[in-house]
């Protein structure tokens, strides 16, 4: 048997001819284009709170960066090589004023940065931290 959600069957006007009609209706249709609309919408990124954050590496070696705070996960972790720039984008759920993240730079085993940042902060620098000797936490 067919759901009838599917299909209609109608007397055409004039003619007793019976016409079929297929395709969702009613609260089917709705509830489709729901779906549709909200997948549309998280492919776009809307309700997303990230934003781009660009690393920059003064020195003249590879370090790898580790940021605390970003995700719900300990720590994320990035290789960025000599000189080199790395643009990376950031889920900061609940931006405010007192939460912070914290970067931290090592090369060859050795911390050689490390500063703290709010939103704020990483606002007013344009989103980008600048890994360079002369910052420890």
């Amino acid at each position: 048997m067919t759901d009838p959600s599917f299909l209609a069957l109608a007397t055409e006007r004039g003619t007793g001819q019976m016409v079929v009609a297929s395709g969702p209706r009613g609260p089917v249709k709705r509830h489709l284009l729901a779906v549709a609309l909200m997948l549309l919408l998280s492919g776009c990124g809307y309700g997303d709170r990230g934003f781009d954050v660009t690393f920059k590496n003064e020195f003249e070696r590879e370090v790898t960066v580790l940021a605390y705070g970003v995700t719900n996960a300990a720590t994320t972790q990035y290789t960025l090589p000599a000189r080199q720039s790395l643009a990376r984008t950031w889920q900061y759920p609940g931006m405010d004023e007192r939460r912070r993240v914290r970067v931290v730079a090592t090369a060859e085993g050795q911390q050689i940065f490390c500063k703290d940042y709010s939103f704020d902060e990483l606002r007013v620098r344009e989103f980008t931290i600048v890994i360079r000797a002369g910052e420890a936490c």
